[in-house]
């Protein structure tokens, strides 16, 4: 596998972007490979799956391209009060990406994953863009962001929240309120992108995502699987045995 890092200018942030992508060392111009959207946390950027876990080595086993944006703090979202990230990661990306790789497009060919911030852009991706994500996996989801902005422990966060989202009654109901989305997808005659969502049970976003697998699986989800894991918290070593573990499924 070879490692690179590509710059192009974005439209949509008004400035340059960055992605770092494993792809396979030679690529047969005639085959198109299955693509894997791997979106970073919080506090990461595009670099941090290949220096924290041994992600280049587990996507050697496939036919795969995997690709890892940075979209800063951004929550994968259109900021009320910033850059536009969403439309970078769900729109332009793809785009970008087709012009360099042999890439499939087709639905089943195209995942996402994400760890916290990530999981929760990751599932967001698939929510939102059902006919071009068949499958998700989500590690440690930051799947609620509204439960965050209320937390006392993290005060801190809640002007950056909003900068983010807005208020807490402009979050709810919108496309960035993963419980809202899930809903409105599930009552349409659209195809339902498969999802796998893991948490450790000793992490601090344990309730959300018990909270997310209580709303997927009141929704009679298709092919939904939650795996939570006794003993596992908000840890780099959990994220490396998720994403292991997650490719079979992916890959499916």
């Amino acid at each position: 596998m070879a490692l690179m890092q590509v710059r192009f200018f974005s439209a949509a942030l008004g400035k340059q972007a960055e992605f770092q992508a494993i792809v396979p060392q030679s690529m047969d111009a005639a085959k198109q490979f299955k693509v894997l959207y791997l979106l970073h946390g919080l506090s990461d950027d595009s670099s941090m799956w290949t220096r924290f876990t041994a992600i280049e080595r587990y996507a050697a086993s496939y036919p795969l391209i995997v690709i890892m944006p940075d979209a800063e703090r951004s929550y994968y979202t259109d900021m009320k009060e910033g850059a536009r990230f969403w439309t970078m990661i769900s729109e332009e990306l793809p785009q970008v990406v087709k012009g360099f790789f042999h890439v499939s497009e087709r639905r089943e060919d195209t995942v996402a994953a994400g760890l916290s911030m990530g999981g929760y852009g990751a599932l967001k991706l698939a929510l939102r863009c059902p006919e071009r994500f068949g499958a998700v996996a989500a590690f440690s989801s930051a799947v609620d962001p509204g439960m965050l902005m209320l937390e006392p422990a993290r005060a801190t966060l809640e002007p950056e929240f909003r900068r983010i989202f807005g208020s807490l009654e402009e979050l709810h109901g919108s496309g960035n309120d993963l419980f809202h989305v899930a809903n409105t997808l599930r009552r349409q005659e659209a195809p339902l992108p498969r999802v796998r969502q893991y948490c450790g049970a000793e992490d601090f976003l344990i309730a959300p995502n018990r909270a997310f697998r209580a709303h997927l699986e009141a929704l009679a989800w298709p092919d939904y699987r939650y795996i939570e894991t006794p003993g596992k918290a908000h840890t780099w070593d959990y994220w490396d045995w998720c994403i292991n573990d997650a490719l079979p499924f992916l890959m499916a």
